[in-house]
């Protein structure tokens, strides 16, 4: 049944803004649940009521080619406010707290700087890996966890042929057992974290280290390494990858694999292990290898990189090129600036060609760029303009899912004296060139303040901006901690009566979809989980015992994975109950009034086909709903039809309000009766018939069952009820 709900309806791209009195409501629902996002003040269209976003036809362009030195002007937003923001710093690199004046920042240098007398530079690598910040100097170094784990200060030995050298990068292995410092953009010394000697505890160990061979033809220099696991370093130099591996039975270190390559540059993802390199004379093509912890450097059909060199013909450089991982899965992104575009592919392991291109995006910003990646959307800040962007590779469309906008300017410290919360208006700090880097995926080092900070999204404040309805759900969907959001909006959209009724089916559809998949999910981890403890009783527990155990084992399981509607939520990504639906959606606008009775009707018929459809069961609460607006609404053909053609499912409840109804609609009595029979709920059945005094029905049915049915009435009662 489809039907336009109202004369006037809002085009594709347009936003729906919902009262921030619904959003509250939902939102201080689910902080109190412990499963909603950061505060949902804002919702999908802008911030607040009155900041509409204006997107015009100028802007809803597709993909296409620039010509080179074409300028592009972003659209302009007004009345927006912040999505993007700074979060309490993840540590504070500053002098007074650096053990040992360890060193502060100088704001001339850019560098950690020792406050003795003796001025020496501290240098500081981050090692994505670990996620976590080494800082360090001749002497000694630190880690910082920005995650997890504890900061470890140890001062280095003093080697003779390192004396006056400064390491110029410096990363700790998987475990944190040893420590590589690169001196010399050559040498690569390996210290053991954990000193073997108990009097010095704070103190490194000298392990062993790695040199490079000489070339005559061009200076070879290390231009990255990276930690595989905790015993094997990746070494990539400017004519070589070394595959090495670092224990205790191999000093200096065993070579395990070596590939020749003239490099330009390299990009490495610790998550998959993937290298990707840009090789000297071969400017149209990315190398990617493989790495496995068994020292094997598989290498995987090239990246061609033809339509990137449409404009200046000139080499890709490392600072347009990324390996950055969205929804799980690793992708390689190239920036053209001649062309204003950014080219996304997608790493396909099981494929021939392992990566594949799979978005164009246009860009709105030059070629002075830099990347994050914040709930598995691609920030990309414009470092001129001073804005971001937020790209998201699942949408159907080129250009971006937000407008260019700056990142909040307010960021909150705790104060030293007071440990209070403290609120810094950072405005002229914002992007700045000379003091702010970005770290993959989502940090951002102020060196000037020594402050590490964490990019968040609050999706609540993101104006949106997509094609039609369906995208935009499917958009919050995606997102983590959406749900008070994404229930808000669902209603929004239903209540504008601005889409046809097929549109919010497939939308309803599209909410079950999530749902039954989570519901799969679960109830397969459950299965898996069962599995394994069997399996772990079958092997240690005497066969004597196995009975007895096995019952308690599977009381274990059944009270840990109970299936309650709450505990789902805890994976981050909304999964919308039926409940969800039915206290923030249905119930709310059956309150409001904001539909007739019949279009309410015809949403939740809609919403319960769609469960239906993915073999949900459906809730008692929803049919109960249904059923109540449809006598609310004397249209008591249609619930015999949703009753008839199984719309509306048999149970207890659904006999008990037919037989409630039976004065205004006298079917519904036999239709009570028939749903009880097809439970074989026997002595409900007999109830009811008695409190009709239809005695000889309640015999019949009595005798025809007797065998398969312990009936709890006996006939003496029978014959009393009927006097």
């Amino acid at each position: 049944m489809e039907k336009n709900w109202s004369e006037t309806s809002l085009e594709d791209g347009q936003n729906i803004i919902p009262s921030d009195q619904d959003i509250r409501v939902v939102e201080n629902y689910f902080q109190n649940d412990n499963s909603a996002g950061e505060g949902a003040n804002l919702v999908v269209g802008g911030a607040g009521e009155d900041n509409n976003l204006e997107i015009t036809n100028q802007q809803q362009h597709h993909h296409h080619v620039i010509n080179p030195g074409t300028t592009i002007t972003p659209p302009t937003y007004s009345n927006l406010q912040h999505y993007l923001f700074l979060s309490l710093p993840l540590c504070s690199i500053q002098l007074n707290n650096l053990p040992d004046n360890f060193g502060g920042i100088s704001p001339v240098t850019q560098s950690f700087t020792s406050s003795s007398s003796e001025f020496e530079q501290n240098r500081l690598t981050f090692n994505d890996a670990n996620r976590e910040v080494a800082i360090y100097n001749s002497k000694k170094f630190m880690l910082f966890p920005l995650m997890k784990g504890d900061i470890i200060t140890k001062r280095l030995p003093t080697l003779v042929d390192l004396k006056g050298l400064m390491p110029t990068a410096a990363k700790s292995s998987s475990k944190r057992t040893f420590f590589a410092m690169l001196y010399e953009q050559r040498r690569l010394v390996i210290f053991s974290v954990i000193s073997s000697d108990s009097s010095k505890p704070h103190s490194a160990e000298y392990f062993t280290h790695f040199d490079l061979m000489e070339k005559k033809t061009r200076p070879n220099i290390i231009l990255d390494f990276h930690w595989i696991s905790d015993s094997y370093l990746l070494v990539v130099s400017t004519y070589s990858i070394d595959f090495i591996s670092v224990k205790e039975k191999h000093k200096p270190v065993k070579t395990l694999k070596s590939i020749y390559e003239n490099i330009r540059f390299c990009k490495f993802s610790p998550i998959d292990n993937l290298l990707v390199l840009a090789l000297e004379g071969k400017n149209t093509a990315l190398y990617p290898y493989i790495i496995t912890p068994s020292g094997q450097m598989n290498k995987l059909t090239k990246v061609e990189l033809t339509e990137l060199n449409i404009g200046d013909h000139k080499p890709i450089k490392s600072s347009e090129t990324f390996l950055v991982s969205m929804y799980g899965r690793c992708c390689l992104v190239c920036i053209c600036s001649a062309n204003h575009e950014m080219h996304i592919f997608k790493y396909k392991p099981q494929n021939v060609q392992a990566f594949v291109q799979q978005r164009i995006f246009n860009l709105f910003s030059g070629s002075n760029i830099a990347l994050n990646v914040v709930d598995s959307l691609l920030i990309v800040h414009n470092l001129d303009d001073k804005t971001s962007t937020a790209y998201d590779v699942f949408t159907k469309q080129d250009y971006p899912v937000s407008p260019p906008l700056s990142i909040s300017p307010h960021y909150t410290v705790k104060d030293t004296l007071t440990q209070a919360d403290m609120q810094v208006d950072a405005t002229d700090r914002l992007y700045k060139s000379d003091s702010w880097t970005y770290w993959y995926p989502n940090y951002i080092l102020d060196k000037e303040l020594g402050y590490v900070f964490e990019l968040k999204l609050s999706i609540s404040h993101m104006p949106i901006n997509m094609r039609n309805r369906k995208d935009s759900i499917k958009f919050l969907f995606r997102r983590v901690n959406s749900k008070a959001l994404l229930l808000t909006t669902l209603r929004t959209f239903i209540e504008s009566k601005s889409e046809e009724l097929k549109t919010i089916s497939e939308i309803l559809e599209l909410v079950n979809k999530y749902y039954w998949n989570q519901l799969v999910k679960l109830e397969t981890e459950k299965q898996e989980k069962f599995s394994e403890k069997l399996k772990r009783l079958s092997v240690f527990t005497k066969p004597k015992a196995l009975e007895f155990v096995d019952i308690n084992m599977l009381t274990e399981i059944e009270e840990g994975d109970e299936m309650q509607e709450t505990q789902i939520n805890t994976i981050g990504y909304p999964i919308i109950m039926q409940s969800d639906m039915y206290k923030f959606v249905f119930v709310p606008i059956d309150e409001a009034g904001s539909l007739s009775t019949i279009e309410l009707v015809s949403v939740l018929v809609e919403y319960v086909r769609g469960l239906k459809k993915s073999n949900v069961p459906v809730h008692n609460f929803i049919q109960k709903l249904l059923i109540e607006l449809l006598v609310k609404d004397n249209n008591f053909s249609m619930l015999h039809q949703l009753i008839q053609f199984k719309v509306i499912g048999d149970s207890q409840l659904t006999a008990l309000q037919m037989l409630h109804i039976s004065e205004k609609y006298p079917p519904a009595y036999q239709i009570s009766l028939d749903i009880l029979k097809r439970l074989n709920d026997y002595d409900l059945l007999c109830e009811v018939l008695l409190s009709r005094k239809d005695v000889s029905r309640v015999l019949e049915l009595m005798m025809e069952n007797s065998e398969k049915h312990p009936f709890k009435i006996s006939y003496a009662q029978v014959f009393e009820a009927g006097k």
